[in-house]
């Protein structure tokens, strides 16, 4: 009888492990998916009229960026984000609905020596490749 009670405590917790397993990144996909709607809103944009709908706002902002754009007119743009570091005199870096390197949205925007706008470059969730290293430090450029 205790053995058999045993097993059923172990299979419920196994039970609820696994449920959980299932459970938590769907909370954490709809939390972010409010984040970017509400994000969408203030912007006065719709997710689904620009690319990469899953890592919006970069698609939105991938799309209305032009080059040769100066600062003040990207920063006029890009808006709603938690943190931004300069690095390198060059670069802006990031970081949306999240300070945490893990869980951060982020993205790079590139310019020129004459500070004007080049590109945008994203990163791989799967691979996060834009690191603040010792040439970043808050703030936007230009500022």
């Amino acid at each position: 009888m205790k053995k058999m009670i045993i097993v059923l405590i172990v299979s419920i917790i196994g039970v609820l492990a696994i449920s959980l397993l299932y459970i938590s990144p769907s909370v954490k996909e709809s939390n972010l998916r409010r984040k970017q709607e509400e994000l969408a809103i203030i912007l006065g944009v719709k997710i689904e009229d620009y690319p990469y709908q899953v890592d919006f706002p970069a698609g939105y902002f991938y799309s209305v960026l032009k080059t040769g754009m100066t600062y003040d007119q990207v920063h006029a743009i890009v808006r709603g984000y938690e943190s931004v570091y300069r690095c390198y005199g060059i670069n802006e870096i990031y970081y949306y609905f999240s300070n945490d390197d893990d869980t951060a949205l982020r993205f790079r925007l590139v310019y020129d020596k004459q500070e004007r706008y080049i590109e945008l470059q994203g990163e791989d969730p799967n691979s996060r490749t834009l690191g603040l290293g010792p040439g970043c430090s808050g703030g936007l450029l230009g500022k």
